[in-house]
C-alpha cells in the first residue's frame, strides 16, 4: 500500500500528464483525419502527377519511424529559420502528418468500395464532382472506413507517448517524473497502463462494432 500512497501524493502531476495526452490525441486525430481525407479525395481524379506526388507522401511517411519524424520536426526547425518549436506543436505536427498517411489509405479503401457504376450514374445525372463526393461516395465509404479509422485512433493515442523523448510532459513523462521522486516504477507504470487501457478499450470496442456492422451490411 505504501507504493500507492507515495504515487497518490503526486496525482496532480499524473492528471496534468493525462490531460496533455488527451489534448494531444484529440488535436492529432482531428488534424490527421482532415488531412488524410483531403489527400484521399485529391487522388480520385485521374491526375497522374498529383497522384504520384501524394503516393510518394504516403509511402515516405508510412515507411519511416514516427519517432524519427518527430525528431526531424523538433530539431530541424533551425535549418529552415525556425529557432524554436514548442514540444506540443512538434508532437502534434509529427503525429498528425504520420497518421494522415494511414487515414488517407483507409479513405482510399472506402472510396474503392463504392461501385464505379454509381459514380458514372452521378456523372450522367449531371452531378458535379463535389456533389458526387458528398451524396454518393462519402456516405457509402464511411460505413466501411469508420471501423479502421477508430482503430487508427487507438494506435494514435498510444503513440502520443513518444513525445516524452522531446520533453513534453504527457502521461509517460509525468510518470517518469513521479518515479524519480518516489522510486516506485512498478506501481507508477502499472497505473499508466491502466489509464491508457481505460481510454483505448472503449474505442477498440467501438471499432469492432463498426467493423461488424460493415460486414453485416454487405
Amino acid at each position: 500500500m505504501s507504493g500507492w500512497n507515495s504515487v497518490w501524493a503526486y496525482h496532480p502531476v499524473i492528471l496534468d500528464g493525462l490531460w496533455i495526452t488527451v489534448k494531444l490525441s484529440v488535436v492529432s486525430a482531428v488534424a490527421s483525419t482532415v488531412l488524410g481525407l483531403v489527400i484521399a479525395v485529391a487522388q480520385i481524379p485521374e491526375r497522374r502527377v498529383l497522384r504520384g506526388v501524394l503516393r510518394l507522401y504516403i509511402d515516405v511517411l508510412r515507411g519511416t519511424p514516427l519517432i524519427v519524424q518527430l525528431l526531424i520536426i523538433y530539431f530541424g526547425g533551425s535549418y529552415i529559420g525556425v529557432p524554436y518549436i514548442a514540444t506540443f506543436a512538434a508532437a502534434a505536427v509529427s503525429i498528425s502528418l504520420y497518421y494522415s498517411a494511414y487515414v488517407a489509405e483507409v479513405f482510399n479503401a472506402g472510396f474503392g468500395s463504392v461501385p464505379n457504376g454509381q459514380r458514372e450514374a452521378a456523372h450522367v445525372l449531371g452531378l458535379s464532382f463535389t456533389d458526387t463526393l458528398q451524396r454518393v461516395i462519402l456516405p457509402q465509404s464511411l460505413s466501411v472506413s469508420r471501423g479502421p479509422l477508430v482503430g487508427l485512433y487507438v494506435s494514435l493515442i498510444k503513440d502520443t507517448s513518444i513525445a516524452t523523448i522531446i520533453g513534453l510532459p504527457e502521461l509517460v513523462k509525468a510518470a517518469s517524473t513521479v518515479v524519480n521522486q518516489t522510486a516506485e516504477p512498478g506501481t507508477m507504470y502499472l497505473l499508466v497502463a491502466v489509464l491508457y487501457f481505460a481510454i483505448c478499450y472503449p474505442l477498440s470496442l467501438t471499432a469492432r462494432y463498426f467493423d461488424s456492422r460493415a460486414r453485416w451490411s454487405r
